[in-house]
């Protein structure tokens, strides 16, 4: 295989990460490939019976738990229940049960091993298919199990504390800062898919304890970290194991915070203050600055990183992780960065995520050319523009759903459909009923740019 092109050079295993695999799926959905992104779905959807019983196996505990790293059937590699004769990986540690109160397996991998956000966002996947193709059917088959499944372990993990709010300890805060309180990642994904599941639980009538007991938590969160995480325990370790920014998966992949958000401000000042730009090929900084309208900011970032980790000759793209080659070049090239950078194209270009659509919410002034990207909801969305202003969109309605967009001018909005003018507006929000296959041409007033 690709790991042994070059000696043996598969140090981090057999087992697919989730914050690799996503990079792959994720552009897909714009791309309008929808037959390509179901496979993110149906790998994980084979392996839920597993992921049940290894969930009571290893934390004693109902529900689904998706570990962040897992092989094809579901198998969490990076965890030993018992320590036998042969040992365990030399990364691994002993389980404290002081510092990890809960769980049954003797060691794992410490810097995946109290890892919570994975599950969650595997959900924010399944949800995200849905409002691309919408689906009712794999929402109900599909989706619904594994939110069920994934919140009924995460709210297992969730205590009360004095101060009358439900806490998470101890957590990773991704890979970065280890057994720390209420990491940021894992609230926001709580944030994100748990009114998913208390709206599905209600509109199947199934779950209603399940329910009630999401909705307590949802309703008594803790207010997000400012400064460090508070450390589990007595011992305090700051030490970084990884250059990550937890605290921007509000703003992607769980989409919380961004243009039109009422954190927006924290959001900006937080993705301008974050520690390790670019740090690796996985780094979101452009798809960050894409999601935050920041025009400046992210095609320079798209642009850095390329430059950083597009290197191999013929398209490949590498990562820091690994110097094999001449000029640093990795022992295989990693598929996550081109995911990426697809990805963070696109939301420069057309994002939809929340129900609104928003032309070239990030492109620069520089940038001229032309598009079509599908968009949440059904709608097919072409566009040409000039020095990163639309010149013409045409969007055509798959689904036949309402069409709630950003006006993609500084004026008025003339929608039409055929010869007739069906709104026309100044206002910063448009809404518009359509109709399934009908294409609706959106122009600029006479004074609008």
């Amino acid at each position: 295989g690709a790991g042994l092109l070059d000696g043996d050079r598969r140090t981090w295993g057999l087992s697919e990460w989730v914050q690799e695999i996503r990079f792959t799926y994720w552009p897909l959905y714009a791309a309008n490939q929808l037959d390509q992104a179901r496979g993110l779905s149906r790998h994980y959807s084979r392996m839920l019976p597993y992921l049940e019983r290894q969930t009571r196996n290893m934390w004693g505990m109902g529900g689904i738990w998706i570990p962040e790293t897992v092989l094809p059937w579901g198998h969490a590699e990076d965890f030993a229940l018992k320590v036998g004769e042969r040992g365990v990986m030399p990364h691994f540690q002993k389980r404290d049960p002081l510092r990890g109160p809960y769980g049954l397996f003797e060691a794992y991998n410490p810097y995946i091993g109290f890892l919570f956000t994975s599950g969650l966002e595997i959900c924010h996947h399944y949800l995200t298919y849905f409002r691309y193709t919408g689906d009712e059917g794999f929402l109900r088959q599909q989706a619904y199990p594994l939110l069920k499944g994934v919140c009924e372990f995460v709210a297992g993990l969730m205590r009360k504390g004095s101060d009358g709010r439900f806490h998470l300890e101890p957590a990773n805060a991704l890979e970065t800062w280890w057994l720390v309180r209420d990491p940021a990642d894992t609230l926001a994904g709580i944030e994100a898919i748990f009114p998913e599941f208390i709206r599905l639980s209600g509109k199947y009538k199934l779950d209603a304890d399940l329910r009630r007991k999401c909705a307590g938590i949802l309703a008594a969160l803790p207010k997000p970290v400012r400064g460090p995480w508070p450390a589990y325990g007595q011992a305090r370790d700051e030490t970084p194991r990884n250059r990550e920014t937890p605290a921007l998966y509000r703003v992607a992949p769980f989409g919380l915070s961004g243009a039109g958000a009422p954190d927006f401000d924290d959001a900006v000042r937080t993705f301008e203050q974050r520690r390790w730009p670019l740090e690796h090929g996985w780094s979101m900084d452009a798809l960050w600055a894409a999601r935050l309208g920041l025009k400046a900011e992210a095609p320079q970032l798209l642009a850095g990183h390329a430059r950083r980790f597009n290197r191999f000759r013929y398209g490949g793209w590498t990562s820091n992780d690994s110097h094999v080659y001449p000029g640093g070049l990795s022992a295989v090239p990693f598929l996550d960065a081109g995911g990426l950078s697809a990805v963070a194209l696109q939301e420069t270009l057309l994002q939809s995520h929340g129900g609104v659509v928003r032309i070239l919410p990030a492109a620069s002034t520089g940038w001229s050319g032309s598009f079509r990207l599908r968009a949440e909801g059904g709608f097919l969305v072409d566009v040409e523009f000039e020095k990163g202003t639309a010149r013409s969109i045409e969007i055509t309605s798959l689904l036949g759903r309402e069409c709630v967009l950003e006006n993609p001018w500084a004026g008025e909005c003339l929608v039409r459909r055929g010869a007739r003018t069906i709104l026309r507006t100044r206002e910063r929000m448009l809404r518009f009923g359509t109709a399934k296959d009908a294409v609706y041409a959106l122009v600029p007033g006479v004074h609008s740019q």
